[in-house]
């Protein structure tokens, strides 16, 4: 007896076997994706939801998954810190801030020669200096004291996203500021210099903290 040539499941196979290669070709892909995933990338988006952000990183987890020894692990943190200043909407500014913040704890577990070393190259451009001072805030070296001391002097537009869309934008002085109040907290002095104040009023507080430490 022959075999009968249009019996269903003969017409079928090869629809059957496209299926079945496109069912594999895809679960490589899909396996090959999460064998390549980036274990600084994982670990950082781990931290940087809103419960995370809530609790302090415990210490024992960033030597694991941030070595400091690892110039890698530096260059990621920086890369983070200094994400783009184009935010297109509010919830764009809120995503490039909480990565900032997550990059900033990060860095100031990071051991003293790893500030020193950031540190010892601030940049020029006004929004990656803007973000270093923030992240220095944290750090206790006396050259960070001193990168914020001196750049109370900038007045260049930092760059940062406004969050709220009225206002004047933050300049790298205001960063400035603010950081070192925050980290000095003298007495008598106004923190922080948000984007509601006008530039004027920012000058005099900044003019009072440059008393208050004696520098011009």
């Amino acid at each position: 007896m022959g075999m009968n040539r249009h019996n269903p499941f003969f017409t079928k196979l090869p629809l059957l076997r496209y299926t079945v290669l496109f069912f594999i070709g895809s679960l490589a892909v899909m396996l090959s994706t999460q064998a390549f995933v980036d274990p600084l990338e994982r670990d950082f988006d781990a931290l940087s939801t809103s419960q995370a952000i809530v609790e302090e990183p415990e210490p024992d987890l960033i030597r694991r998954s941030f070595p400091p020894d690892n110039q890698r692990t530096i260059s990621f943190l920086s890369a983070k810190l200094w994400s783009t200043s184009h935010a297109r909407s509010y919830r764009e500014a809120r995503s490039i801030e909480q990565d900032a913040l997550v990059a900033r704890r990060l860095l100031a577990a990071m051991p003293e020669t790893v500030h020193e070393d950031l540190l010892a190259r601030v940049p020029e451009d006004p929004f990656k200096k803007a973000r270093l001072l923030e992240a220095a805030g944290e750090f206790s070296t006396q050259r960070a004291l001193q990168v914020l001391i001196e750049a109370l002097n900038d007045t260049r537009d930092s760059g940062l996203p406004l969050i709220l869309s009225d206002g004047w934008s933050l300049r790298v002085c205001d960063i400035a500021y603010n950081t070192l109040v925050h980290r000095l907290r003298p007495e008598g002095l106004r923190a922080p210099l948000g984007v509601g104040m006008h530039l004027t009023s920012r000058d005099r507080w900044i003019s009072r903290l440059k008393e208050e430490l004696h520098v011009q």
